[in-house]
C-alpha cells in the first residue's frame, strides 16, 4: 500500500536528475535524450550484479533450476520492476517535451510499451527474479549511452563485446534454463515468449551490429 510512495520517489529524483544535468551539462537534443538512459542502464547494471552474486549466489550457472526459485520475485526485483516502470513512462513524458524528436517506433513506442506491460504483468504475478537475472544485460546500453553523451567515450569494441557476452551468451544460457529446466507454472508460458523473443532480437541486432563494423572497416580501408 506504500509502494506509490516510492514510485513518485522516483519520478521526482529521475526528473530532477534530468532537469540539472540538461541545464548543466547536456543541452543539445540528441545528447539530453540519453541521460536517463545512462543512468537507469548504469543503476540496472550495478543492481544485477548484485543481484546475481550476492541474493541468488551464481545459481544460475547451477545444472538444475527450480521453478520456486526461479519462478518468483524477491524485495529486490519488485522495486527494481517498479523502478522499470517508472523509468521508461518519464523516458516518453519527458521525451514528448523536450527530446521529441528521438523518440522513435522501434526503440521508444513498441520497446518501452512492451517492457512496461512486461513489468506490469511481474508485479500482478510476482514473477520477477528472471528478471532480475537479465539486468545484468543493461551494461552495453550503458555504454552505448556514454558514447551517445560523449564522443570521447564511445567504444564500439566495448560495445560490442559486451553485448555478444551479455545479451547473446547470457540470454541464451538462460533462454534454454528457462525454456528446458523450469517445469510446472503456468506463468512460465509468458516468460518463455518474451525469452524467445528477446533471444531473437537480441542475436538479430548482433549480426546487424557486425555487418556494420565490417562495412565501416571496408570504407577506412578504402580512405
Amino acid at each position: 500500500g506504500e509502494e506509490w510512495k516510492f514510485d513518485l520517489g522516483v519520478a521526482a529524483g529521475l526528473s530532477l536528475l534530468y532537469i540539472v544535468i540538461s541545464k548543466l551539462v547536456f543541452p543539445a537534443e540528441k545528447e539530453r535524450a540519453w541521460i536517463l538512459g545512462a543512468f537507469s542502464s548504469t543503476l540496472c547494471t550495478l543492481i544485477g550484479i548484485y543481484f546475481c552474486t550476492v541474493e541468488m549466489n551464481w545459481n544460475i550457472f547451477h545444472h538444475s533450476w527450480d521453478s520456486k526459485t526461479f519462478v518468483n520475485q524477491t524485495f529486490t526485483t519488485r522495486f527494481t520492476v517498479r523502478y522499470f516502470i517508472i523509468a521508461n513512462v518519464l523516458d516518453v513524458v519527458i521525451g514528448l517535451i523536450q527530446y521529441r524528436s528521438q523518440l522513435f517506433t522501434l526503440t521508444t513506442w513498441i520497446h518501452h510499451g512492451a517492457y512496461v506491460l512486461l513489468c506490469v504483468w511481474m508485479l500482478k504475478t510476482g514473477c520477477s527474479v528472471l528478471f532480475g537475472l537479465c539486468l545484468i544485460e543493461e551494461l552495453p546500453t550503458a555504454i552505448m549511452s556514454y558514447g551517445r553523451l560523449n564522443k570521447r567515450y564511445r567504444s564500439d569494441q566495448m560495445f560490442g563485446l559486451a553485448y555478444f557476452l551479455l545479451r547473446v551468451v547470457l540470454h541464451t544460457w538462460l533462454s534454454y534454463s528457462v525454456l528446458f529446466q523450469l517445469r510446472d507454472d503456468d506463468r512460465l508460458g509468458v516468460a518463455r515468449l518474451n525469452f524467445v523473443l528477446t533471444e531473437f532480437l537480441h542475436c538479430h541486432w548482433f549480426f546487424e551490429w557486425v555487418r556494420q563494423q565490417m562495412r565501416l572497416m571496408k570504407k577506412n580501408k578504402k580512405n
